[in-house]
């Protein structure tokens, strides 16, 4: 790990700004209405529990992505955004920035970004370190690299700050690299280093080895974001539980916040994981299964992962959170929409049920139809998973 540049979150500052209960953040979930039209999709999606929960909380907070004449296109997707606002990381100038190594395709007349979190053996990323460790002695740049599953994270050291704005991988990927390329006032120092880097590894040939072994060539390195620490104002939770990270960058990203603020961070990938998941803790639940089938405009693989994803929910979070002091975050390519549940005081349905017991009962497994809080409409729950256009 890379020595911080500035003090940790302070116990202080963790007290002052405590997380409001848990947070379930669910990359991937909002969809096209077309894809909602389905009726046999429809009945599989109502007959999730936790969409059934999600539809009874009280606020709906859209968060526009897309691009428009006057917006240039985003360079995080939307739950990135929320992540950084809610650790209060939104540094644009580090020394010290996180970097993945990807496979870059020639389309009809420019690149494309192919393909991310390549899966590299010890000894291909030896290799592919070996091809540039010259280039990296001569600008004084220190590498660190960061395993993290089959892929690797760069963790690069420049002499200097760095100060350019990048787009993460997942909003580049399967789009033009051009529409993407890092800008600022060191964005040419950026594009010679890369472009040097490239040539090494292809003039050494690591490529060639990889495909003659049959996995898939890194042939580039994606600068993503600045290695910032929380701010004084982020939000603290007693756990992040990692389900799936959608991305290796995300998932070190977040175990480098969680040091910093000293928040276990509990991957459920690692054997006994669900051990240490404590009773009645605030904690930041992120599962991105939904993520790559909704980046890859699958319908059927899409609604899979939500069914799986209800399994994995209904087996770990009845028992661990306080039902009253749930957050749910679901977002898509371009919106999010965040819906908390206050208290049963707070918020009524139309019948004049406390929505409190509507989601105790769905957690009990004996869900109740949920109606807005407008008296009279019936409130669809599938309607939640419909991304807002833009």
């Amino acid at each position: 790990m890379i020595a911080p540049s500035t003090p940790p979150a302070t116990a202080e500052n963790q007290a002052r700004n405590p997380a409001v209960g848990s947070c379930v953040l669910l990359p991937g979930t909002l969809a096209p209405t077309a894809w909602l039209r389905s009726p046999e999709l429809q009945e599989r999606l109502r007959s999730l529990r936790w969409l059934t929960q999600a539809s009874t909380a009280a606020v709906v907070e859209p968060l526009p992505g897309a691009e428009t004449a006057t917006q240039p296109l985003p360079r995080r997707l939307p739950h990135e955004q929320w992540l950084h606002r809610a650790f209060n990381t939104s540094a644009s100038q580090s020394n010290t920035w996180s970097a993945l190594p990807v496979m870059l395709g020639i389309g009809i007349d420019q690149l494309h970004l192919n393909e991310i979190d390549v899966a590299l053996t010890s000894e291909q990323a030896d290799q592919l370190e070996r091809a540039v460790k010259p280039l990296l002695e001569a600008d004084q740049v220190a590498l660190e690299r960061v395993r993290c599953g089959p892929s690797e994270v760069w963790r690069l050291r420049f002499p200097q700050a760095l100060a350019v704005e990048c787009s993460s991988p997942l909003a580049a990927l399967g789009q033009a690299t051009h529409r993407h390329a890092p800008v600022g006032s060191d964005s040419a120092r950026w594009r010679k280093f890369v472009h040097e880097l490239e040539m090494a590894w292809h003039c050494s040939g690591p490529d060639q080895r990889f495909a003659a072994a049959g996995t898939l060539p890194v042939n580039s390195l994606w600068l993503a974001e600045p290695l910032a620490l929380p701010g004084p104002y982020a939000r603290h939770f007693e756990q992040i539980v990692l389900v799936d990270s959608g991305c290796t960058l995300t998932e070190t990203w977040l175990t480098h916040c969680a040091q910093a603020m000293d928040v276990e961070i509990v991957d459920l990938s690692d054997p006994g994981a669900a051990d240490r998941l404590a009773l009645s803790v605030s904690r930041l639940w992120l599962d991105a299964s939904a993520l790559r089938a909704r980046l890859a405009d699958d319908p059927h693989a899409w609604v899979i992962a939500l069914e799986a994803l209800d399994r994995t929910l209904e087996r770990y979070t009845a028992a661990t959170n306080p039902v009253h002091a749930l957050e749910w975050v679901l977002s898509g390519k371009t919106a999010l929409r965040c819906r908390r549940a206050r208290s049963g005081a707070d918020i009524r349905d139309a019948q004049g049920a406390s929505l409190w017991q509507s989601i105790r009962a769905a957690l009990r497994g004996q869900p109740k139809p949920v109606r807005s809080t407008r008296p009279g409409k019936p409130f669809d729950s599938v309607e939640l998973l419909s991304e807002p256009e833009s």
